[in-house]
């Protein structure tokens, strides 16, 4: 950001990025917005926005999920033995942590 003004938000505004999509996105579902966060917008993503990388992540069933673009479709990514899902773009795991 330029100059001292911060404001926080919750999108991705496209023309404040420039014209630029982002690289990844974490959907945390809700309720109301599951099932489009899983089809209307899961497919928006991979189809106009192109983004890499795409995780949902339901914090009342704890459903993890990912997918990264192949050959212009999303295809899920495969977890490893803790259950993580590897994010080229990120170069880390996700993953749920829980305390016992």
């Amino acid at each position: 950001m330029l100059g001292t003004e911060c404001k926080a938000r919750k999108s991705w505004v496209l023309w404040e990025e420039y014209g630029k999509y982002p690289n990844v996105i974490l959907e945390i579902l809700s309720e109301s917005t599951g099932k489009t966060d899983k089809s209307l917008k899961k497919e928006i993503y991979q189809d106009t926005f192109r983004t890499p990388n795409y995780f949902w992540f339901d914090p009342y069933t704890l459903e993890f999920a990912g997918f990264h673009i192949v050959d212009g479709k999303y295809q899920p990514l495969q977890a490893n033995e803790q259950g993580h899902l590897w994010s080229k773009q990120l170069g880390l795991y996700l993953g749920i942590h829980q305390q016992l």
